[in-house]
């Protein structure tokens, strides 16, 4: 289903994950969705691991 019915609520969550730094997780649904995909959401959020950070070029 799209996420941009006209007038359709939406339900939107960014978290930025501990000590992370630079990384931004987001979750968007529409609102008739959002407690269905709870599971879905936790998932991601447990799991989420950062890649190490990039050496500064120069």
């Amino acid at each position: 289903m799209p996420l941009d019915r006209p007038g359709e609520r939406m339900h939107a969550l960014r978290v930025l994950p501990g000590d992370a730094g630079g990384w931004t997780l987001g979750w968007t649904t529409s609102d008739a969705d959002w407690s269905a995909g709870a599971g879905q959401l936790a998932l991601i959020r447990d799991s989420f691991r950062p890649g190490r950070a990039a050496r500064a070029a120069g």
